[in-house]
């Protein structure tokens, strides 16, 4: 036995707590009494009581699913979401690398008995508010640290959409609900936990084409986790993504096919002479019909009547042809 794991005798104990009785020693007495010591409760930052995080995954699963209708109206394409893994870090560590300017929506969850926060970047929210009402997709980085009323309009419409799907993914393992909800810009300021506490972190990945993915966190303090324990260690079926649901997942699949829609504005006829003797500069008369045919994949399914919308040009579909290729 060496000489630092030596234990005291049943004499040094006695002659210790004797000196610390009379005064002689001092409680301070000892090895590190000069180091800054913090108060630890045993078992409060334990997340053991998570398991694998199985029934959160598939809770996270199903949600990934839910909002995809959410963004829709927004980037007008169904997009594809990723649930990555949940993590579980310190809230000031999560903070860290976000910007002092975010979109930070809280709900206040009865059940949980705690909030959970939906965080959102500025770029983001500034991407779809372009998209959704009909500007390229593309943010503006102006270096704003508030949101237009048009943004926040957005985002509120957003944490609406988005609450319900999560009440619908929640709904197998908890039944939750909220009633309060306020919107903050800064994570590092908002009124949702400490620093120094445990969070769970699930993070979602929008897939948009030509631009790098977009994320959003869904962040639950791990103490309102505590009180569903139990459930969140359960294995639940995901009755969605059943066996016997293969064919829900090709029509998905199918539905995801992206196909080119023309509008065909005029078909002009020219003699060869003519085609021959164009030059640049030289004007070709269109004319435009009043309906116009609207072809998919090159056969035309509708047609429409050529307008303007928020100063885009745009197609009214006004019929669709007798003898379109049934789309159902």
């Amino acid at each position: 036995m060496t000489e630092d794991s030596r234990k005291l005798s049943t004499d040094e104990v006695s002659a210790l707590m004797a000196g610390i009785e009379s005064g002689e020693l001092g409680e301070a007495t000892g090895i590190g009494k000069d180091l800054d010591v913090k108060p630890f409760n045993l078992g409060e930052n334990d997340a053991t009581f998570l398991g694998d995080f199985f029934a959160l995954r598939m809770v996270n699963e199903k949600l990934s699913r839910a909002i995809r209708p959410v963004f829709q109206p927004m980037l007008h394409y169904l997009p594809r979401i990723n649930a990555d893994t949940p993590k579980i870090v310190q809230y000031e560590k999560y903070t860290e690398p976000l910007s002092n300017f975010m979109s930070l929506t809280i709900f206040k969850i009865e059940e949980l008995k705690g909030p959970i926060m939906l965080s959102m970047s500025p770029e983001f929210v500034s991407m779809l508010t372009n998209s959704f009402y009909g500007g390229q997709m593309s943010s503006n980085d102006n270096g704003s640290s508030e949101f237009t009323p048009t943004e926040e309009g957005l985002i509120s419409m957003i944490g609406d959409r988005f609450l319900d799907a999560l009440v619908v993914s929640w709904a197998e393992l908890e039944g939750i609900s909220s009633s309060q909800r306020s919107h903050e810009t800064n994570p590092k300021f908002a009124p949702f936990v400490e620093g120094d506490e445990l969070v769970m972190v699930c993070r979602f990945t929008v897939q948009i084409p030509d631009m790098d993915p977009a994320t959003i966190d869904l962040v639950y303090p791990l103490q309102t986790l505590k009180p569903i324990g139990p459930k969140l260690r359960a294995r639940i079926n995901d009755s969605s993504e059943g066996n016997g649901d293969w064919s829900v997942k090709l029509q998905r699949a199918v539905y995801e096919i992206p196909l080119r829609v023309t509008a065909l504005l005029s078909e002009p006829t020219v003699s060869v002479g003519k085609l021959t003797n164009l030059m640049k500069g030289d004007v070709l008369v269109l004319n435009v019909e009043n309906e116009l045919p609207v072809r998919v994949a090159d056969q035309t399914i509708f047609s429409g009547i050529l307008g303007e919308i928020n100063g885009n040009t745009a197609v009214d579909l006004r019929k669709i042809e007798t003898k379109a290729v049934t789309m159902n």
